[in-house]
């Protein structure tokens, strides 16, 4: 069951519609009754429905454009080569512990960090933003792979490569 998600947009485009709402009622009881009366039946019903039908196709084309944005983006990183297809996952490598060793120890607080939330919650793969520098960054290093060469919107999975798992698994305190 997907989770319903409210999004920093659409709060802010709720609340600036609600602030706009607010100060044209406000401003048009100040203008007085007999005003906002006649006023109020041409403005009230009609302009409520004009606002709603330009935020509702300003929400779409923001939606349609961060689509198209995280496409070209997905798109651009597969071109680049750092996503590798499902298919092209290569197979494990012959890598002695000294050589893991020595490619593992030597990666920053932040790549352990990220590592060590796969041994933790004991899984081979994490989904994680295709802009997050870590990831993409272990990956180019051969350490993650995405398995489908697919993002979910700007999420993608990261799995560990085998021979990564394998050694963490037996050594996880080189992660802390």
């Amino acid at each position: 069951m997907k989770e319903l998600k409210i999004t920093r947009l659409t709060l802010l485009l709720s609340s600036i519609s609600g602030v706009i709402l607010l100060l044209l009622s406000t401003a048009l009881s100040w203008i007085g009754n007999r005003t906002y009366e006649a006023l109020g039946e041409i403005v009230g019903f009609k302009w409520l429905l004009v606002v709603a039908v330009l935020a509702i196709l300003a929400f779409i084309f923001l939606y349609a454009y961060h689509r198209l944005t995280i496409q070209l983006l997905i798109t651009s990183v597969n071109k680049a080569g750092l996503v590798p297809r499902g298919s092209d996952v290569p197979p494990k490598p012959e890598i002695s512990d000294q050589d893991a060793q020595e490619m593992l120890g030597g990666l920053s607080k932040e790549e352990k960090e990220f590592l060590l939330r796969y041994i933790e919650e004991d899984t081979k793969t994490q989904y994680s933003s295709i802009l997050n520098g870590v990831a993409t960054g272990l990956m180019a290093q051969g350490i993650l792979f995405n398995p489908t060469g697919l993002a979910r919107y700007d999420k993608m999975a990261f799995n560990l490569q085998p021979w990564v798992w394998d050694y963490l698994k037996k050594h996880p305190r080189l992660l802390k």
